[in-house]
C-alpha cells in the first residue's frame, strides 16, 4: 500500500508540474486505461510543499463550472492521506488572471 501511495504522490507531483497536461502512466500502471479527455479540468491554483499538495481545478459546463479540490498530505508516520471534493458553482466562467494563470469569475 505504501508503494501505491508513493506512486500516487509521484503522479500528482508530476501532474502539478505539468499544469494542465496528461501525465504518462508509469510502467507499473500498465493495467490502467484512461477513457475520455483527462485534461478537461483547468488548474486554478496549486500549492506544493514537502508535506502536502493542494490543487483547485475547474471545468466549464453549461450554467457554470465544476470545481475539484484535491489535497494530498503526508502524516507524521510517513503515510499519506488524500482528500477530494467536487462542487458546482453556478453562473461562473474561467478567465485568465494577471499572473498568467486562470481564475473563476462570476458571469454578468
Amino acid at each position: 500500500m505504501a508503494k501505491n501511495l508513493s506512486l500516487l504522490k509521484g503522479m500528482l507531483v508530476q501532474n502539478l508540474k505539468s499544469l494542465n497536461k496528461s501525465v504518462p502512466l508509469p510502467s507499473t500502471a500498465a493495467a490502467v486505461h484512461p477513457v475520455g479527455n483527462p485534461d478537461l479540468f483547468q488548474i486554478l491554483n496549486r500549492v506544493v510543499s514537502d508535506a502536502s499538495l493542494c490543487t483547485a481545478k475547474a471545468m466549464p459546463i453549461a450554467g457554470g463550472c465544476v470545481i475539484q479540490s484535491t489535497t494530498l498530505q503526508r502524516n507524521l508516520d510517513g503515510s499519506y492521506v488524500v482528500a477530494e471534493a467536487l462542487a458546482f458553482v453556478p453562473n461562473t466562467r474561467i478567465d485568465p488572471d494577471i499572473n498568467g494563470g486562470k481564475k473563476l469569475v462570476a458571469e454578468r
